[in-house]
């Protein structure tokens, strides 16, 4: 997780550069996507954390190091702990966006060299971002998460390998003039079809965020040359647009959109940036579409709701390179890409951490963690009169 938005320009640049090198790994006969999904929590491993730690307390009477009293008054404080942790593992879900980076190609080695390349150059950075291949079933998960939340992922442990491509998939998907039903239930669908003049550092946050969604960003090269000749030719419209336009909101307009393309060309003259044809859909529970709506409007996105289209939507927003929604794409530059930057969290969940409290998400931390960031064990613990500094200190304890 990154808590972006508290880093100055210069650590935020230093992260969009890491997701941007990523992206010039690849070639241009492969695609690839960008795709936000919710998930279910799984708590088992800090359910069992929890467990051995009771265990060893049990230890530590029978060697005679805590007394009865001491247990007993220990044990109140895990059982409340426990329950907590078995009621959200299984009967009040809480979900968590996960984010993925799908590389498409026809040619398996091609395709290995350029994810190898990629996790090196995510890994390996100044400023790293931790990341990972899926295989087996860590990657059936992922592909059934994108028809869908309402599904324990532990269920594929019992599912043999034949029937594991029937269990990714829907049983039927139904197809109405503005919504697509997946297993009975509704979803929305949104392409974006035109973006504000001028964005900040992690403009993609606000879109990637959205509550009971999935963002898919398709992302397919251009070639040098090609991306040339689309500058050039851009240039020349807005030119003579701006030369026939009388209205002064338009003569500006204008000329930021000419004096950005003009930097963009000589980025690429300079082999400093690459084009991209960019295509970002949203689906969304259907109770979520006003919000959806009123995020884009705010933020100054133009959409479409694909109306008529729902099948070339569910085609354009699965896991493939198909995207039959050609009238929306968009050419960006890698830094502007990059610069999307939704990777952006305040959770902090340490595999083999300590149950400490809820913010947005349920706190786990391992105090003796060590990283660039935390380099001891030392605990602040701040907060008004009768906010429970103490109960939490006797708690850690």
């Amino acid at each position: 997780p990154v808590e972006f938005f508290m880093l100055n320009d210069y650590k935020q640049n230093l992260l969009i550069n890491t997701i941007g090198n990523a992206l010039k790994r690849l070639t241009e006969t492969q695609q690839a996507s960008i795709v936000k999904i919710n998930k279910a929590m799984i708590f088992d491993k800090y359910l069992l954390a929890e467990e051995r730690k009771y265990d060893g307390l049990m230890e530590l009477q029978s060697e005679g190091e805590m007394t009865a009293d001491e247990i007993e008054v220990r044990s109140e404080i895990f059982e409340a702990r426990l329950d907590y942790l078995r009621t959200i593992n299984e009967d009040d879900r809480i979900y968590k966006d996960a984010y993925y980076l799908v590389v498409y190609d026809k040619d398996k080695e091609q395709l290995e060299i350029t994810t190898d390349g990629m996790l090196s150059a995510l890994r390996t950075s100044s400023t790293p971002i931790s990341a990972h291949t899926l295989q087996a079933q860590e990657l059936t998960v992922f592909l059934k998460a994108n028809y869908g939340k309402d599904f324990d992922e532990r269920e594929i442990e019992i599912v043999p390998l034949s029937e594991q491509v029937k269990w990714a998939t829907p049983d039927k998907v139904e197809f109405k003039m503005g919504k697509t039903i997946i297993d009975g239930k509704p979803y929305k669908n949104f392409v974006i079809t035109d973006y504000p003049i001028t964005v900040g550092n992690g403009w993609g946050y606000n879109l990637f965020s959205l509550d009971r969604t999935k963002v898919v960003v398709n992302i397919k090269p251009v070639p040098r040359l090609k991306a040339e000749k689309q500058i050039d030719r851009a240039l020349i419209e807005m030119e003579s647009q701006s030369s026939y336009s009388l209205k002064s909101s338009k003569q500006i307009e204008y000329q930021t959109h000419i004096g950005t393309l003009r930097e963009l060309l000589g980025d690429i003259k300079n082999a400093n940036e690459d084009l991209y044809d960019v295509n970002i859909h949203i689906v969304c529970e259907e109770s979520a579409k006003k919000e959806v709506r009123a995020t884009l409007k705010q933020n100054g996105f133009r959409y479409s709701e694909m109306f008529g289209r729902q099948v070339d939507e569910f085609v354009s927003n699965n896991i493939s390179k198909i995207d039959k929604v050609k009238d929306a794409v968009r050419g960006i530059h890698t830094s502007s890409l990059a610069g999307m930057f939704p990777f952006i969290s305040n959770a902090l969940q340490d595999e083999s951490g300590f149950y400490l409290g809820y913010n947005s998400l349920p706190v786990f931390v391992d105090f003796y963690k060590r990283d660039s960031v935390r380099v001891n064990s030392n605990i602040v613990v701040v907060g008004k009169s009768g906010s429970g500094k103490s109960f939490a200190t006797k708690t850690l304890l």
